[in-house]
């Protein structure tokens, strides 16, 4: 073999070693969908002219030169990328497979929230989701001031002031691929719920005023839980009459044009009603010319007649008419009552005879001999006799019942004697 021949053969011994021993290799950064991916010749080609890169999986390695490239891949997925080296002496070098380049997806942050009223709780409902399914971890910032206030699936919080604050949701993955949400929302202002009330009595109206406040807009709607059963729906004062004595929680709960409501309750505290009576001496009903006296029994203070004439519980009346008195205690209750009075003529009780001449025929008129008022006495003794003195009819105790039925027409005399009453003596034509 000749020296050129041994040159020959060396040479291609020597290249056939160093492709056996040449590795083609690259690294890169794991990123997140939308951030910059970084790839790295890890190849260990001796005397390396030329890199090459295809980044989008073509075919061509026309995309990069050098010996690192970058790319934003267009989705979170799974990429092919190569490389061709070319050395020196223009071999050319390529990987045996492609290298796998994961872009992970980005979560999607997203929650639900509601405006509300001071107050009340603000509930965060996270709706976030991510595309691969993985799980995902939470950081809520109720006021976007960049401290983590929660790390919950879901959120609540309680606002400590009326006004617009904006919040924060940030999702990260497993990956560490995270996104936020920003979103503003508005603490509405609730009205100031107040009342005063006069301390009253069972039985008269209590006077419950409104003095609330709407803070925001105006009062649309108060609603009183008197705390007797009773509801009333009245914007302004309410006028209410307890039953009975005792403490009763009355609530008050008031609605502005927000919405939003506040609530008070006091205890208000009711005294016994006024406990009386009133009598009359002659009673209700009397004589013309006479009086009664009323006196008024009870637990109160003191009293006024409606007419102004006497501030005394005992009073004597002569006239007919209505009068009307108020009554008051030491605890200001009162109460007030009226009577009526009425006067009569006295009747006529003297006792005479009603009728001149008897006609017993049984019309029913003068058909006896008929003393008036004769059933106002007793005993009463009646003799009748005739014109020639003879006695006709005696009863001891006369009824009013003597006809002369079986007598003979003409004039007759009589007389009656009632106990304690003088003899009535006169005479009386029986017709036939």
């Amino acid at each position: 073999m000749t020296n050129g021949n041994f040159y020959v053969v060396l040479l291609l011994h020597l290249v056939c070693f160093i492709h056996s021993y040449a590795a083609v290799d690259i690294s890169s950064t794991s990123v997140c969908f939308g951030d910059t991916t970084h790839f790295f010749n890890q190849s260990n080609i001796p005397k390396t002219q030329l890199v090459e890169w295809d980044l989008n999986n073509d075919g061509f390695f026309d995309d990069a030169i050098g010996e690192t490239a970058t790319r934003v891949f267009p989705q979170a997925d799974t990429f092919e990328v190569r490389i061709k080296i070319t050395d020196s002496l223009g071999n050319e070098f390529f990987s045996s497979s492609p290298h796998l380049v994961v872009v992970f997806p980005l979560p999607a942050a997203m929650f639900l929230v509601r405006d509300t009223c001071l107050g009340q709780v603000t509930s965060f409902v996270n709706t976030s989701s991510i595309s691969d399914g993985t799980l995902l971890s939470y950081q809520w910032d109720f006021d976007a001031n960049g401290t983590v206030d929660a790390t919950t699936l879901n959120a609540l919080k309680q606002y400590n002031a009326a006004g617009s604050f904006t919040l924060q949701l940030k999702a990260t993955s497993i990956q560490n691929c995270s996104s936020k949400m920003l979103r503003t929302i508005v603490i509405r202002a609730k009205p100031f719920a107040d009342f005063a009330f006069q301390a009253n009595c069972a039985g008269n109206a209590s006077v419950l005023v409104n003095k609330s406040a709407p803070l925001s807009g105006i009062l649309t709607q108060n609603i009183w839980n008197l705390g007797d059963g009773v509801l009333s729906f009245n914007s302004d004062s309410v006028f209410h009459t307890f039953s009975t004595a005792g403490s009763f929680n009355v609530k008050l709960s008031t609605v502005n044009s927000n919405g939003c409501v506040d609530s008070i309750t006091k205890s208000l505290s009711v005294n016994d009603k006024i406990s009386y009576s009133f009598s009359f001496s002659n009673g209700q009903m009397f004589e013309h010319g006479k009086s009664t006296e009323v006196t008024v029994t009870g637990n109160f203070s003191s009293i006024t007649w409606a007419d102004n004439s006497s501030t005394d519980s005992k009073r004597v009346i002569n006239q007919a008419g209505d009068y009307s008195f108020t009554m008051m205690d030491n605890n200001g209750c009162f109460a007030t009552d009226n009577f009526s009075l009425q006067t009569v003529t006295p009747a006529d009780t003297t006792l005479k005879k009603a009728n001149d001449f008897l006609t017993p025929n049984g019309d029913g008129k003068n058909d006896f001999l008929h003393f008036t008022n004769l059933e106002r006495y007793s005993n009463c003794a009646l003799q009748v006799y005739d014109t020639r003195g003879f006695e006709v009819f005696n009863a001891a105790d006369y009824k009013n019942d003597w006809s002369g039925s079986s007598n003979n027409a003409g004039t007759y005399y009589y007389l009656l004697k009632c106990s304690g009453q003088n003899v009535i003596k006169g005479n009386t034509n029986l017709i036939k």
